[in-house]
């Protein structure tokens, strides 16, 4: 296919960088808005494969925790604001066995009858204390947040409600995942086409490399050029990004991509393969 030898000879083949020169720019723009697409449904591709079912086991695996946490005589009762409960107070949720935080102890506390203080709330050793009137928890700073219970609608929270709640919303996953996987395609064909904007002060690069080397082109061309030169750059991203990165392989060169951009442009611009447009044939050699 004529796509794929494309890909090929914008990895390395000087005499198809002729080519360019003598192709209209809009054509070297459909080449580049098919490749990054390319690399953008791979992307997906592989997203589908390895991130999804992480996420789903993930969600499964959040609504049994929930469940086991819940205790099965817990019933809590918000009325105008204020809290009551049917179980004996203080009453407190453990964090699973296993946690390691010796700071926290509890995943909740829940204590109706006595009145807010910064001392019970540390002596309880618990991520949130829920008091008659306020959800008190520590946030991403671990600084203590008071969270008043004023504007919270009327409600009643038990084992049971919260199984059929978690029942209820599991049909709407299956709609997720496509969503997901629709929103993680447009988010990288569109990262891949901020390139073109890149490839502005790129262009300039390609452009002195071609002075170098006695190619003698504007920077119109080479930035049309360049639209080519940035196949093998996306192509190493890619590369590290979805299968060196899964296995464990560090590599965090910084400008990689206007390094291997600069690269492939000093070997694909060469002076003596250079001819006169009007000798270039339409279809070079692979």
């Amino acid at each position: 296919m004529k796509f794929f030898k494309n890909i090929k000879n914008s990895i390395y083949n000087p005499y198809y960088y002729n080519s360019v020169i003598a192709k209209p720019f809009s054509s070297s723009l459909k080449y580049f808005l098919l490749f990054i697409l390319l690399l953008a449904l791979l992307a997906t591709i592989i997203l589908s494969f390895t991130t999804i079912p992480k996420i789903k086991f993930s969600i499964d695996m959040i609504g049994k925790e929930i469940l086991r946490y819940y205790p099965d005589e817990l019933e809590i009762v918000i009325k105008k604001g204020k809290v009551s409960t049917n179980v004996q107070e203080p009453y407190f949720i453990k964090i699973s066995s296993n946690s390691k935080n010796i700071l926290v102890e509890n995943i909740l506390v829940i204590n109706t009858k006595t009145p807010f203080s910064l001392e019970n709330f540390k002596d309880y050793k618990t991520a949130c204390l829920l008091t008659e009137e306020n959800l008190v928890c520590y946030d991403e700073n671990q600084t203590i947040k008071i969270n008043p219970l004023t504007n919270i609608p009327d409600f009643k929270l038990n084992k049971s409600i919260v199984s059929s709640f978690l029942t209820k919303i599991q049909p709407f996953f299956k709609l997720f995942y496509p969503l997901f996987i629709l929103v993680h395609f447009m988010i990288i064909f569109i990262a891949s086409l901020w390139r073109m904007i890149y490839l502005f002060f790129g262009a300039l690069l390609i452009w002195l490399v071609a002075k170098v080397r006695k190619v003698d082109i504007g920077y119109k061309k080479s930035y049309q050029i360049g639209l080519y030169l940035m196949t093998t750059p996306f192509l190493i991203n890619f590369l590290i990004k979805y299968a060196l990165k899964p296995l464990g392989v560090p590599l965090n060169i910084p400008y990689l991509f206007t390094i291997v951009l600069i690269v492939m442009a000093v070997l694909n611009l060469k002076t003596k393969t250079i001819v006169e447009n009007s000798q270039i044939p339409a279809n070079p050699p692979a």
